[in-house]
């Protein structure tokens, strides 16, 4: 329901339509942005693991360790190189889901305002559904007349 009544008010609404592209441009950007530096990371990530790998066929476990200990350092060192590049993912992970929680936030107030206005001018009268009310209760009267069992 929320999906519907954001639906009618953005196409009423320009100012929230292009809020709604600048979203998307952004999510867009986001892939243009990162892409190369997360397809960069992810092959040298494989590389490394793979290197260790290799190791396993290494049957000297001294020059086992040695080679465990060398990949490691330089493994460090692309992490190291990398950290600042890291670090900007990160926060733009992170500001992505701020911004998704926003829009969300921005979606239920916008439609709780619609769907209260709604509430205060739809309301049916309550007129029918007493009457109806009524009509139980004095069935249910005419029952109990009728089933008198206490009363022996």
């Amino acid at each position: 329901m929320l999906t519907v009544i954001h639906a009618e008010l953005l196409e009423k609404n320009a100012d929230l339509q292009q809020l709604e592209k600048n979203i998307t441009t952004l999510q867009q950007e986001k892939y243009l942005k990162s892409k190369d530096f997360v397809g960069f990371d992810a092959k040298s990530t494989h590389y490394y693991s793979s290197a260790n790998n290799a190791l396993n066929d290494i049957k000297d476990s001294l020059l086992k360790q040695k080679m465990v200990a060398f990949i490691l350092q330089h493994e460090e060192k692309y992490k190291s190189h990398t950290a600042h590049f890291q670090d900007i993912i990160k926060n733009i992970e992170a500001n992505e889901s701020a911004m998704n929680d926003y829009h969300t936030i921005l979606k239920v107030v916008l439609t709780l305002r619609l769907i209260e206005k709604y509430q205060k001018n739809s309301m049916p009268n309550d007129k029918e559904a007493n009457e109806y009310l009524q009509k139980q209760e004095n069935q249910i009267k005419q029952f109990e007349k009728m089933t008198e069992i206490d009363k022996k």
